[in-house]
């Protein structure tokens, strides 16, 4: 039986008898090569979005949360799960425009759209979250999102490359300080999350490639790791514990060296590709 886009964006999360998951490739591919290209990367994230989001599903959900007490929402499991999974897809295809698009952000209105999808997660429990599904509602009254850009202006590879160095070398300087504050950790955390959606595509479009799937997984739960250090910022202000802004993160060890090795690999990837190109 054939699998569905999402049961195989779904697959490439499981366990592979052939590597070990916690540790990377010894010589990572890039994601991008000959055979799978941005046209290919933006058509795979676009069906994508277009399986996960529909206007009206999407607007009943909403209307259904704003009606919710506090007491309400700790049950809303299904509904919890439907905005991480549109938040998920639309952050896929934000991914692949960036790298596969020669404009690299978003339309606003889209971007806007995700960043409250996000806020909308971190504030799903809490009262404040009804306000922010309310901005939401405005946003999709006016506009369909089903279509995110009429037109692509689609890159090259050695400009999808260009990008990744620059994303490599940001993250360094990141790591340069012992401390992060959250502002710069969160920027990291966001361009690493650019990189794992990057090979997230991939590893669906490829997935025979062992060296993709297993930096992808690699990388996909390096994410998840900061992405636990972030959600302990977010529950610390909205416990009035400390403000949001003021506050540090200090990666422990285990976590920088597996962002450092991480962003080496891929180094040495763009080096070897470029001699490739010049040989």
């Amino acid at each position: 039986m054939p699998t569905t886009l999402e049961q195989q964006f779904a697959q490439i999360r499981e366990n592979r008898s052939e590597f070990d998951r916690s540790e990377l490739p010894d010589a990572p591919k890039l994601p991008l090569d000959e055979n799978f290209d941005s046209k290919d990367l933006l058509e795979l994230a676009t069906s994508f979005w277009q399986r996960i989001y529909n206007k009206d599903e999407f607007l009943q959900v909403l209307r259904k949360y704003v009606h919710y007490t506090n007491e309400q929402k700790q049950m809303a499991t299904p509904e919890k799960q439907y905005f991480k999974k549109l938040r998920k897809a639309g952050l896929i295809y934000k991914s692949a425009f960036r790298f596969g698009d020669v404009r690299r952000n978003l339309p606003d209105d889209m971007d806007q759209f995700l960043v409250k999808l996000g806020e909308l997660g971190d504030h799903f429990y809490h009262q404040s979250g009804q306000q922010v599904a309310y901005d939401l509602l405005g946003f999709v009254q006016e506009i369909d999102f089903t279509n995110p850009v009429d037109e692509l202006e689609l890159s090259s590879n050695s400009e999808v490359e260009t990008r990744i160095e620059w994303i490599v070398q940001k993250c360094m300087k990141f790591l340069a300080e012992k401390n992060l504050n959250i502002d710069d950790f969160h920027k990291m955390r966001k361009l690493l999350r650019h990189v794992m959606n990057l090979y997230q595509i991939a590893a669906v479009a490829r997935q025979d490639d062992l060296n993709i799937q297993q930096t992808f997984q690699f990388v996909c739960d390096l994410n998840s790791l900061l992405g636990d250090e972030h959600d302990e910022v977010v529950k610390k202000d909205l416990a009035g514990k400390a403000k949001y802004e003021e506050q540090e993160i200090t990666l422990d060890d285990e976590k920088r060296q597996k962002v450092i090795l991480l962003l080496e690999k891929l180094n040495q990837a763009l080096i070897q590709s470029r001699l490739g190109h010049v040989g």
